[in-house]
């Protein structure tokens, strides 16, 4: 199927950084963006309200010339910040489309199969997808494991015991840290998110991704250029692929983050 890109595609694109990896600090776009629309908003104030107000009078205020700055305030304020988007787009528009083209093309499979490996390096797993035509997809993930703080001391104690002798490291099947995890007093204070993936797409996906299991389903997207051909995202979706996940997380210390649920309470 072709069709147009979409934006949130677009804003990928044109930031030319992964969804993921984007984070949600304040970039200078958004900044910019708003000091844009003030000073186009108290420019449209200037002309429209003081330089060609009908209703002032020597410079008094009149009953007439606050009427009709409650009738221009919000459609001066709507028009600046309308202006300014349509602004940001075209200049969006006239970096994109020269490289990437208009239009992307949007192919859907089937999984026939999916293999779990064991990663390498910092990769904890690597899910090789294989679609209907026998095309196999490579997704490597990265895990870390989140702690509640005041638990820190407990969970430490429940994986040492998987630490072999002599070594520097703790080393444990992903099924042993999934029952860790669902058994007292860890369940619900700790669990495995994703910190990170790679696809063979150039901006992996362009929806967000937060758990490792959204990659197991029977079906997926792939959304290239038209223009370049240039395979950009996969999407996933469809019914839950069963599969059992078996690899070992190596070096599980350094994957542990902590957190305080007093933070998610503010």
């Amino acid at each position: 199927m072709t069709r147009k890109f979409k934006e949130v595609e677009k804003n990928i694109l044109y930031k030319n950084i992964p969804l993921q990896k984007q984070g949600h600090a304040l970039g200078w776009e958004p900044i910019l963006f708003i000091i844009l629309t003030i000073l186009l908003f108290m420019f449209g104030i200037k002309i429209i309200l003081f330089d060609f107000n009908p209703f002032f009078d020597d410079e008094k205020e009149t009953l007439g010339s606050f009427l009709y700055f409650m009738a221009a305030f919000i459609p001066i304020g709507a028009g600046s910040f309308i202006g300014v988007a349509v602004l940001f787009t075209l200049v969006k528009n006239m970096i994109l489309y020269p490289k990437y083209g208009k239009y992307a093309v949007e192919k859907s499979f089937d999984v026939s199969d999916i293999e779990i490996i064991q990663g390498k390096g910092s990769e904890d797993f690597i899910i090789r997808i294989f679609n209907t035509g026998g095309v196999k997809t490579e997704i490597k993930i990265n895990l870390k494991i989140a702690v509640e703080s005041a638990l820190k001391g407990d969970f430490l104690k429940a994986i040492e015991k998987y630490r072999v002798k002599d070594s520097e490291n703790i080393n444990i099947p992903f099924m042993k840290i999934q029952r860790i995890l669902e058994t007292k007093p860890f369940s619900g204070m700790i669990y495995l998110r994703l910190n990170n993936f790679s696809t063979d797409m150039k901006l992996d996906s362009s929806q967000l991704i937060y758990s490792y299991d959204v990659f197991f389903k029977t079906k997926y997207k792939v959304i290239s250029s038209l223009k370049t051909k240039e395979p950009l995202f996969i999407n996933f979706y469809g019914d839950p692929f069963e599969k059992e996940i078996n690899f070992t997380m190596n070096d599980v210390e350094s994957k542990i983050t902590y957190y305080f649920v007093e933070d998610y309470l503010l």
